[in-house]
């Protein structure tokens, strides 16, 4: 019984990567980004460290949380900081506006521990009203500083506030 479940486990995890894999590619393309060997290596690496991290699941549900907030409330989110801010996998999935091989940045791999804190910014008009709605579609949310929190299973998403000029 016991193999049964851990070899479900792995069967499970391994499905959750390849379709984080395939948005991944799917995105790019929908981007028009060329994938080169050099961005194919960086993606790689970048699905190698999240599944290791076992945030496959948390990111495909993050992507699908932006993707609504855009779709029904029409606001997208604005570049962050933090390990998404210089991920090619973010950027292919629509959590990082800016590309980050035309920026030159890379993903702040600096202080990595579960519950991985992630950050995802929206301007300062709108940041209370996706947080608003956040709640109202019944996502596990916290506050953190004064700052509204998305509990994911493996991931804390802080909603993120940009003042623009």
């Amino acid at each position: 019984m016991k193999k049964d479940k851990k070899r479900k486990a792995v069967i499970e995890m391994k499905a959750k990567l390849e379709s984080l894999r395939f948005q991944t590619l799917w995105g790019a393309e929908q981007k028009q980004v060329e994938v080169t060997h050099e961005i194919e290596t960086r993606i790689d690496e970048e699905l190698r460290l999240f599944s290791n991290l076992q945030l496959s699941a948390d990111l495909i549900d993050l992507k699908n949380i932006v993707d609504r907030i855009k779709n029904e409330l029409g606001h997208e989110n604005e570049p962050t900081v933090g390990l998404l801010a210089g991920s090619m996998v973010a950027y292919c999935l629509g959590l990082e506006p800016e590309n980050p091989m035309l920026s030159e940045k890379t993903p702040d791999l600096s202080d990595l521990k579960l519950p991985l804190q992630l950050a995802v910014s929206y301007d300062n008009n709108i940041r209370n009203s996706v947080a608003e709605w956040l709640k109202a579609n019944g996502y596990d949310m916290s506050t953190f500083l004064g700052q509204p929190v998305l509990k994911l299973t493996n991931s804390r998403v802080v909603i993120r506030r940009v003042v623009k000029d």
